[in-house]
């Protein structure tokens, strides 16, 4: 007897799921949740990491810029370690050290010791985030390669809505602040039994990658990517505890406010991929990028909790998808483009991540938590305006033949 045609749809999915292309996009997708999981309870455990150690605030938020500042070590180490090493090794070891390092901050209580071993838990999120987005790039077609890298988001959206709910809700519990830590060496471990049971492709070496001159658009796009990560993690990392200090909410409330922002990014990410299929990356772009704009400005002009709760949604809906929509129209400007302009584009970001908590605790020293949140929305500007004159230099070539990169055994 024949299978019915609905029974065969599951199973297609099932084996496109678990053949080695489908491998190695969970890999990714679990290595973006790792290091959103980490980065987005930041303004969450600030409060409970000052407490536990008797410092203000300000002094433990700046404390995580060891983490930021990892990761962007890990992103300028990945510019030539994927050049060196095979992709699959570098990047299961990468996730196999953050493991590691998880571990050790949950039984290490020691200030001095956590600056090191935050640095190095970034370094390792750093390199590999760089390896999810090379593979991704290798093994898609330029015309599924955005929607392959929204669904990134999707994942990293999806850690920024249990993350902190759950960070809160531990600390409420009155257990350690980096108790919700442990749940993430659970999905890097996860990454690394994938990433070894796979074919990777090849990333390229250094000299083709510096054979090959990127146009203009493509390094415009890399400093919008800088502007917009130095103002989503400043937004995100200060918007908890101004609901605390200027508006008087309880911790619950601060978390609840980070939570809805990233379930509407959740939301909007995957509305996104579907609408990738049918439009570019250039149009979603002039639609999404002004109205971030104005809706960032929102945070730091309503003064009512519920509305700030209401906004948060809102602005997540609106904010999807701009770093990877940024990502693959730079990488449509070429061909082929190398695994180094990938890399330089993640570091790009990733020094955005790196700088803002030092500068945004710098500017509440000054003043207060409005002021973080209003550099957030100049940031936000500033993406508009390099997204706009990268749009103007150079329209995407005509993708020539360039089928997914044969994975190598």
């Amino acid at each position: 007897m024949r299978p019915s045609r609905s029974a065969a749809v599951p199973m297609q999915w099932l084996r496109h799921a678990t053949d080695n292309r489908g491998r190695l996009t969970l890999a990714s997708f679990l290595a973006y949740f790792a290091m959103s999981g980490l980065l987005s309870q930041t303004g969450v455990v600030t409060g409970a990491l000052a407490a536990h150690f008797s410092l203000p605030v300000a002094d433990a938020a700046a404390r995580f810029s060891w983490f930021t500042g990892g990761i962007f070590c890990g992103s300028l180490l990945s510019l030539f370690g994927y050049g060196w090493l095979p992709l699959r090794r570098l990047f299961a070891g990468s996730y196999l050290t953050l493991a590691l390092l998880i571990g050790a901050i949950l039984l290490v209580d020691d200030w001095n010791a956590l600056a090191p071993l935050l640095g190095l838990l970034g370094l390792a999120c750093g390199l590999g985030l760089a390896g999810a987005a090379i593979t991704l790039t290798l093994i898609y077609s330029p015309e599924r390669r955005a929607a392959a890298l929204l669904s990134t988001d999707v994942s990293f959206s999806l850690a920024g809505v249990l993350c902190p709910l759950l960070a809160g809700a531990a600390i409420a519990a009155g257990w350690r602040w980096s108790a919700a830590y442990a749940a993430l060496a659970a999905v890097s471990l996860a990454v690394v039994a994938l990433a070894m049971s796979c074919r990777y492709p090849a990333a390229g070496g250094s000299q083709s990658d510096g054979a090959t001159r990127w146009p203009l658009g493509a390094v415009l796009c890399a400093v919008a990517l800088f502007a917009y990560m130095l103002g989503q993690v400043s937004l995100f990392l200060w918007l908890p505890n101004h609901l605390q200090t200027a508006l008087g909410a309880d911790l619950a409330a601060g978390a609840d406010v980070v939570s809805r922002y990233w379930t509407g990014m959740a939301i909007g990410q995957i509305v996104l991929v579907g609408l990738s299929l049918r439009f570019s990356p250039r149009l979603l772009l002039n639609l999404i990028v002004p109205l971030a704009v104005l809706d960032s400005a929102l945070f730091w002009l309503l003064h009512g909790v519920a509305a700030l709760r209401l906004n948060a949604l809102v602005f997540g809906l609106i904010n999807a998808g701009i770093l990877k929509l940024c990502i693959s129209y730079a990488t449509s400007l070429l061909a082929r483009p190398p695994a180094r302009m990938v890399s330089t584009l993640i570091f790009a970001g990733t020094l955005g991540t790196a700088l803002s908590p030092a500068l945004s605790a710098r500017l509440v020293a000054l003043g207060d938590t409005t002021l973080a949140l209003q550099f957030a929305s100049a940031c936000y500007l500033a993406t508009a305006v390099l997204v706009g004159l990268a749009q103007s230099t150079r329209r995407p070539q005509a993708a020539e033949a360039s089928a997914p990169a044969t994975p190598a055994g």
